[in-house]
């Protein structure tokens, strides 16, 4: 919410996915005001999610542990020049990309930039 007030606005359009939408739920509960509108992908509405916990989706969901200490999920993800993300996208099956071979080497170094 700072930074949109440093950037001098008043509102936003906030676009949350997987552990983004639940931080998104949070944001809009919290400034309801500066958020015009809420698009969540991927990650149910808080409540329903505590509702529903069971021990199997605290596993599930136990990667999210990974983004909360600063720096380490940068300095892992740099290692072998990226090669987690690309083996990511371009190698496992159920990355969600569709088609694989739209990915080139000039795609590849935007992402690793």
């Amino acid at each position: 919410l700072g930074l949109v007030e440093a950037l001098g606005y008043e509102s936003f359009h906030l676009i949350g996915h997987d552990v983004g939408g639940v931080l998104s739920w949070c944001v809009a509960k919290a400034a309801p005001k500066m958020v015009t509108s809420l698009t969540i992908i991927n990650a149910p509405h808080p409540r329903l999610y505590y509702e529903n916990f069971t021990i199997q989706q605290f596993l599930k969901s136990s990667y999210v542990f990974f983004f909360l200490f600063p720096f380490v999920p940068e300095m892992l993800l740099k290692q072998n020049s990226f090669e987690f993300i690309e083996k990511g996208l371009v190698e496992n099956r159920s990355s969600g990309v569709i088609n694989k071979a739209s990915i080139d080497a000039d795609d590849l170094y935007l992402m690793k930039s």
